[in-house]
């Protein structure tokens, strides 16, 4: 989806790019990324927010050297099918398109859509596809919001004899979704879902420290919770229904097929 981008990019790197790195070249990357203006500690508990400073003081040495900011290469997506062979009955598909950014208003769109289409067992595909028709060991949708682009995809495992119909039937439902607003009750639902899990997802310490740091990094600001359920509120059948038209464009859609024939 990310040809020749650094998203596109394993985190882990490649045999070679392991292989050469070395000391100085560890040691420069700390010094030009790991510095004072380009870090961002979060922490949430009980805590004395003096305490955690005084602690970072005492236990982090960052340089003071300031952060050239690197400018990346515009996001060229990738878009067709692509198939590679599997050695066993199981067929693997993963569908994406471009999502959104971080910033992007339609972020709450694509939100409640993430939900309403494969967000959970009541969700439009794992109904159609794993109950009503019982051809998927797994459906799912999922996104992600970088800081100049996005992404939103779902992922199929069916038995390979079944990949044809659990295909046809995903791409039914993507169409649907993209052809007409939904009514009114199905979207206050997929909301009151939706709010749900956004309240149940910070129930935990670590997930409300990412939240602090997340929010850091890319709008350099605090919200609170009761602001972004706010957002979710404000989202329309008319403005879901663009937003499904601007992402769920078939010319868009990049296709990735593990199976035993193509």
């Amino acid at each position: 989806l990310f040809p020749g981008h650094p998203l596109g990019y394993s985190i882990l790197g490649t045999r070679q790019s392991v292989k050469k790195t070395d000391l100085k070249t560890l040691l420069d990357f700390y010094n030009t990324h790991y510095c004072c203006d380009n870090i961002v500690i979060a922490a949430a508990g009980h805590i004395d927010h003096q305490n955690l400073l005084d602690l970072v003081q005492t236990h982090f040495h960052f340089p003071e050297s300031p952060f050239g900011e690197q400018t990346l290469p515009v996001v060229d997506f990738g878009k067709g099918q692509i198939w590679r062979p599997a050695r066993n009955s199981q067929a693997h598909l993963c569908l994406g398109v471009p999502g959104v950014a971080y910033q992007d208003p339609r972020k709450f769109d694509l939100l409640v859509l993430n939900t309403l289409l494969g967000g959970g067992m009541g969700s439009r595909l794992f109904q159609n596809i794993r109950e009503e028709h019982g051809i998927a060991y797994n459906i799912y949708s999922f996104f992600d919001f970088h800081q100049q682009c996005g992404l939103f995809g779902v992922y199929l495992g069916t038995d390979a004899r079944n990949l044809k119909k659990a295909t046809d039937l995903l791409y039914a439902e993507l169409e649907a979704v993209a052809a007409d607003p939904i009514d009114a009750q199905e979207l206050a639902e997929t909301q009151s879902q939706l709010k749900g899990n956004l309240v149940l997802g910070l129930e935990s310490t670590a997930a409300r420290m990412n939240r602090l740091a997340m929010l850091e990094i890319y709008q350099k600001e605090f919200r609170p919770v009761d602001s972004v359920i706010e957002q979710i509120n404000r989202v329309s059948r008319e403005s879901l229904y663009h937003t499904a038209r601007e992402l769920l464009a078939p010319e868009q859609f990049l296709q990735v097929v593990l199976s035993p024939r193509e």
